[in-house]
C-alpha cells in the first residue's frame, strides 16, 4: 500500500489539477486509513473490506487485496461532486494502481506462490527474512 505522503502528496496535485476543496477533498482522501494512522482509539473496528472496499485479486500466482473501485462508484455515483466522497476515490484508486504495479511488476515469489520480496527498478532484489526458493 501507498504511504501517507504517497496519498496527501496525489490528492494535493489532484485538487489543484480539478480547483476542488483542497482540505475536503484531503479529509476524504485519508479517510479510509484513518483508522489505522490517524486515530488509534477507534471504539469499532472498521475491517479493510469494508474500508477499502477490498476484493483479492490473484496477481504473479498470489492473492492480493486490491479496492474494489467498480463497488464504491456504483454505491456514491450520485455523490462524486462532494470533494469529500471523491478524495475517497482518489485514496482508493491510488492503493489500487499502486498495488496492482507492485505485484505485477515488482513482487518476488518462491515456488510454492509465498512473497519473498520486491524487485527495484535498477533490478536490485530486497528480500524478507522468510526468503525461500524465489522466481525472478
Amino acid at each position: 500500500m501507498p504511504g501517507w505522503i504517497t496519498h496527501i502528496d496525489v490528492a494535493t496535485k489532484i485538487s489543484k489539477k480539478l480547483a476542488l476543496d483542497k482540505d475536503k477533498f484531503i479529509i476524504g482522501n485519508v479517510m479510509p486509513d484513518a483508522e489505522k494512522w490517524v486515530i488509534n482509539d477507534f471504539s469499532v473496528f472498521v475491517p479493510w473490506s469494508i474500508s477499502h472496499f477490498g476484493q483479492i485479486k490473484k496477481i504473479e500466482n498470489v492473492n492480493i487485496n486490491l479496492p474494489n473501485i467498480e463497488n464504491y462508484v456504483s454505491l456514491y455515483k450520485n455523490k462524486l461532486d462532494n470533494p469529500i466522497v471523491l478524495g475517497y476515490l482518489s485514496h482508493l484508486l491510488t492503493d489500487y494502481y499502486y498495488n496492482k504495479e507492485t505485484y505485477t511488476h515488482h513482487l518476488l515469489v518462491d515456488d510454492t506462490g509465498n512473497r519473498i520480496g520486491v524487485s527495484l527498478k535498477n533490478r536490485r532484489a530486497i528480500y524478507s527474512k522468510a526468503r525461500g526458493n524465489h522466481k525472478n
